[in-house]
């Protein structure tokens, strides 16, 4: 069994996807101040990992929880995002209070603990 956390690379979908969208656009966003940490994995490290799982005998009936080796705040990953793109990551420093009841207003709970909280980088 093997539990990526969240997956980046080509063909990237989703929530990563929009905030890139954003990111290339220039929008501001609500980011600043949020300096949880989470896992993330490349694609091609996570096919790497499947391959070697898939012909290492003992890897059969076992559980691998995969990552890059350096763990990435919300406002961070979007810092580098901006980088890679071009572009200034235009964060503002808002309450993760306010940012929390605003995205369970609209029903988005899934989406703040995805980008708000530290996380179980155990899930996807």
């Amino acid at each position: 069994m093997i539990r990526p956390p969240l997956v980046y690379g080509p063909g990237v979908k989703g929530n990563f996807l929009t905030l890139l969208r954003w990111l290339d656009r220039g929008f501001p966003l609500p980011f600043g101040a949020i300096h949880n940490q989470r896992s993330l994995v490349g694609l091609g490290n996570l096919i790497d990992l499947i391959i070697t799982c898939l012909n290492h005998p003992a890897a059969a009936y076992q559980t691998f929880l995969v990552s890059d080796d350096e763990d990435l705040s919300t406002s961070e990953l979007l810092r580098r995002l901006g980088a890679a793109l071009g572009k200034p990551a235009r964060l503002a420093p808002m309450p993760h209070t306010l940012l929390n009841l605003g995205v369970h207003l609209f029903g988005k709970k899934i989406i703040a603990q995805r980008l708000l909280e530290a996380g179980d980088d155990s899930h996807g």
